[in-house]
């Protein structure tokens, strides 16, 4: 706003229980307020239960300011370190769609730990590793594996063929990320040992790209 920004206060607004707060891109105190039934759907919301849980709060946002070109809604949650989102396809509006829930810890938490996959005669460690960037896939299992390794970005998109990979005993295999952007990916690992004795390997694992 090139005038500036300001907020309206309790005594603006008296009906409205104290410390109830709504963040708008209008109803400024700058110019007369703007007339929305969003608005006054939200005032009524809160008037008639000046209570608000998490999930309330989604409920109001939702039934009392959802328009049909809702193209987001973003919820975080300070008390449990959630974060909850939710986006619009082409024949429904973000508001009526169920949000996708995010630990924000884990999905920003960045760690070279290693991630061991497996048991008896399959045994598959991932490891990301910041100089050189890459994911190395080491395999200390008693036969030969056949794997198949994909890396997508966080809308779905392959970002690269398909790898086909043969790892003997004792053996890696290491993905390159350094011609990648930064962002979040997801590395899908999946193969068997070919003798049809054991069920497959199916992993995906969340990694960052940071460099």
């Amino acid at each position: 706003n090139e005038k500036g920004d300001t907020f309206r206060t309790y005594s603006h607004e008296p009906a409205l229980p104290l410390y109830a707060i709504i963040c708008t891109n209008h109803f400024r105190i700058l110019h007369s307020p703007v007339y929305c039934y969003r608005y006054k759907n939200i005032g009524d919301s809160i008037t008639s239960d000046s209570s608000m849980s998490a999930e309330r709060s989604w409920n109001v946002m939702a039934k009392a300011a959802g328009v049909s070109g809702n193209s987001q809604m973003i919820q975080w949650i300070e008390a449990t370190r959630t974060l909850k989102v939710s986006t619009a396809t082409s024949d429904s509006p973000a508001y009526m769609r169920a949000p996708v829930v995010l630990d924000v810890d884990s999905l920003f938490n960045l760690t070279g730990v290693e991630e061991e996959i497996g048991s008896g005669e399959r045994f598959l460690t991932v490891r990301q590793t910041l100089s050189p960037p890459s994911i190395v896939i080491s395999y200390s299992g008693q036969a030969d594996i056949e794997l198949e390794v994909s890396l997508f970005d966080a809308l779905g998109r392959r970002h690269e063929d398909n790898f086909q990979v043969t790892l003997g005993p004792g053996s890696s295999y290491e993905v390159f990320l350094g011609t990648i952007p930064s962002g979040v990916f997801f590395l899908t690992i999946s193969g068997d040992i070919g003798d049809g004795s054991s069920p497959g390997i199916h992993l995906t694992k969340k990694i960052f790209s940071v460099f």
